[in-house]
């Protein structure tokens, strides 16, 4: 019985350290792929999110996306992220900006070969609600997009660091605008 309780510690401590070293390794292509890819509860992606950025102050975290390289794309996303809001409807509209833009980049870069997931419907409820008021704050094309057509916007990045800087600023920023509007609440 003691050697029961010995060895299920022991698989607890590597299981620990497993998913510590998972969270250190967002930063690479296959580390975001390892803990993001068949993640099918929306739950269990915040809970990773919060473990890779703890509690690490907002300088501290833009410094390592930048750390990844000196992307336009990231920058305007931190642009965006600072624009001065004037209420609770403002903050919400945010929010679901950084989500949308968050599931993009996500799935180009587990899904790479799916064109469909570059694309944004610009008709659908969720851009013409929470995007399109900001629009005039929103640089789709330092961001990398390009609108294919009349109703699609059509993310044309081809670095997969950058896409991985803009998915996990997008991430971060949208988890920090969640935790200001439960303050508003």
């Amino acid at each position: 019985m003691a050697g029961d309780d010995m060895y299920s510690s022991t698989s607890d401590q590597s299981s620990t350290a497993s998913s510590i070293s998972e969270y250190r390794n967002l930063f690479t292509l296959q580390g975001y792929i390892k803990v993001f890819d068949g993640e099918k509860d929306g739950s269990t992606l915040l809970r990773h999110l919060k473990s890779s950025y703890g509690a690490e102050s907002y300088k501290v975290w833009k410094t390592r996306l930048n750390a990844l390289g000196d992307f336009e794309s990231v920058k305007c996303l931190f642009d965006l992220f600072e624009i001065q809001l004037k209420n609770r409807s403002e903050l919400v509209q945010l929010i679901e900006v950084f989500d949308l833009f968050e599931n993009v980049y996500r799935n180009v870069i587990l899904r790479p070969y799916i064109p469909a997931y570059r694309s944004i419907n610009v008709n659908c409820g969720r851009f013409q609600s929470f995007v399109l008021p900001l629009q005039n704050y929103i640089l789709f094309e330092k961001l990398k997009f390009q609108r294919n057509s009349s109703h699609l916007l059509i993310y044309v990045g081809t670095n997969q660091i950058e896409t991985l800087a803009c998915a996990h600023a997008c991430a971060y920023l949208g988890t920090l605008l969640k935790v200001d509007l439960a303050k508003h609440d």
